[in-house]
């Protein structure tokens, strides 16, 4: 597991086994999320297999600048939109197109 996460979620893979921490539940892009263990947003982002300089992440309503992932603390129902911005095709200006995961 990278960073020590692990991810209650059948779709990423993740074990749900941790010491003394019951989890926590988050909902990512609209969709309830168990986490096993507290979190960065930084190694959240890395265990979802994001590249960080193409993704732009919403924290409670309030864009979280990439600089303060590594600080931020991942709570109990906190709601997270994450935008991966994906080069190539010509789907919004500049052939660059939005992915909302």
């Amino acid at each position: 597991m990278p960073n020590g996460l692990a991810l209650c979620d059948p779709d990423l893979g993740a074990l749900c086994a941790c010491d003394g921490f019951l989890g926590m539940k988050l909902v990512i892009n609209g969709e309830d999320r168990d986490l096993a263990e507290p979190v960065t947003l930084e190694a959240l982002v890395e265990r979802l297999g994001m590249k960080p300089d193409r993704v732009a992440v919403e924290l409670n309503r309030e864009i979280v600048p990439r600089d303060q992932w590594s600080r931020t603390r991942l709570k109990e129902s906190d709601r997270l939109e994450i935008v991966h911005f994906v080069g190539g095709g010509s789907d919004g200006p500049a052939g660059v197109c939005l992915l909302h995961l």
